[in-house]
């Protein structure tokens, strides 16, 4: 024999060992989900995940390290899983964090403005190289509205890259960040604790230090596989991807400059160049006369590989005749080289 409780009621049993099991009614004199739970089970508070009796900063610290993997998650049905579902949507995510967040500082939804905005949107970037050789990439926000809490999945295409941890930027180092990597997955949780945010605007909140393995991979590339955002009132905000991935590789032992590929071509071919060093880098677009069609490349560069595309125009934006050309890479730091290649029309 057991207690019918509403699925809504905070009192769930204390250990797993009690057998808990939902059943849905569609009829009768109960009209919502039900959680049938045996008499001689002991109840607890729904969110108190440690069964100390109160709800704290330690049981939101358990359901973080269950929702990022570094904990064993509770099977769905089982009392330990309906005690951490805060919001009762049958699924363990960042919103549950957030709202149990709420619950602690008695946050209530009424008192925080109610803001319809455009998708956040997340970026990965290159970033550049530290002192010791580490490449810092930034993972960039932008919202249109305070955000309470992300979770990011990120994947590597290779378990060949090392760096620290991922740590949080300036702008929101007040926040909480949990982190826990299994093989070429990377799973990143920021939260509050206080009831802070990441603040409206587009920001850094993040970097990501990364370097390759050597003696394993000369590159390697991470993806943002998974983003959920939650907004202040522990609601899902919709998410765009802008940059999902970035390529990691070595350091190019030298200046080069490649064949243009396709070549002939029509109507564009791609040139690809390695730098070795920082070092500003002019690729410039020649006729058999040695008049300039156009500049390709004028920019300052830090080491890596690139590549340029010519869509057989002039600096003045319009098409050129078939024939051959000459492209030319120069550096500031005396390195030249000039190589041809053919137009088709």
């Amino acid at each position: 024999m057991g207690l019918v409780y509403p699925s809504s009621r905070s009192l769930f049993p204390l250990t797993d060992r009690e057998q808990i099991t939902a059943h849905v009614f569609t009829g009768g004199f109960i009209d919502e989900p039900v959680v049938v739970i045996p008499l001689l089970a002991a109840a607890i508070r729904r969110t108190d995940l440690n069964g100390n009796g109160a709800v704290s900063v330690l049981d939101i610290i358990l359901m973080v390290r269950q929702i990022i993997g570094k904990s064993t998650p509770p099977a769905n049905g089982t009392a330990s899983f309906f005690t951490a579902d805060a919001n009762n949507d049958r699924i363990l995510n960042i919103l549950d964090v957030v709202n149990v967040v709420n619950r602690i500082l008695g946050i209530s939804p009424k008192r925080l403005s109610v803001i319809t905005s455009d998708p956040v949107r997340i970026s990965l970037d290159m970033g550049s190289r530290n002192e010791s050789g580490i490449r810092l990439m930034p993972i960039t926000v932008q919202t249109d509205q305070p955000l309470a809490a992300l979770h990011l999945s990120i994947s590597y295409t290779a378990t060949g890259m090392n760096g620290g941890a991922p740590y949080l930027a300036g702008l929101i180092d007040h926040m909480v960040m949990m982190v826990h990597r299994e093989g070429d997955v990377l799973e990143v949780v920021i939260y509050s604790l206080d009831g802070s945010a990441i603040p409206a605007g587009k920001h850094t909140i993040a970097f990501l230090p990364a370097y390759l393995d050597h003696d394993i991979f000369r590159q390697v590339e991470i993806h943002i596989s998974r983003v959920t955002a939650v907004d202040r009132i522990a609601r899902s905000v919709p998410v765009e991807i802008i940059t999902t991935s970035a390529l990691v590789q070595d350091d190019p032992p030298s200046f080069a400059l490649a064949p243009n590929r396709p070549n002939p071509f029509n109507p564009a071919t791609q040139i690809s160049y390695e730098v070795p060093v920082k070092t500003h880098i002019t690729i410039t677009i020649y006729n058999l006369l040695g008049q300039e069609i156009a500049t390709l490349v004028e920019a300052m560069h830090i080491p890596g590989l690139y590549s340029a595309v010519w869509s057989g125009e002039n600096q003045h934006g319009h098409q050129v005749a078939s024939g051959i050309y000459l492209y030319r890479m120069n550096t500031e730091t005396g390195f030249t080289t000039t190589k041809r290649m053919t137009l088709l029309r």
